[in-house]
């Protein structure tokens, strides 16, 4: 993932948002359950399964789809 990210035809100020988003643990833990083979939930079971309220991840899939 971070390959990609690197190697990607990105400006500077793009790798930062999205290296941003992606140090908070919450956020890394989403992407890295979608980024696994076997991942078929859907986002309501993603919330389902952790800790954390339906608003809470909703507010996380935000900043991920907002850092691109």
């Amino acid at each position: 993932m971070f390959r990609y990210i690197l190697d990607n035809v990105m400006t500077d100020d793009q790798k930062i948002t999205i290296l941003k988003a992606l140090a908070d643990p919450v956020r890394l833990g989403i992407v890295r359950g979608l980024g696994s083979k076997e991942c078929t939930r859907k986002c309501s079971e993603l919330s389902e399964a952790s800790s954390l309220s339906q608003p809470s991840m909703s507010h996380h899939f935000a900043k991920l789809i907002t850092a691109g």
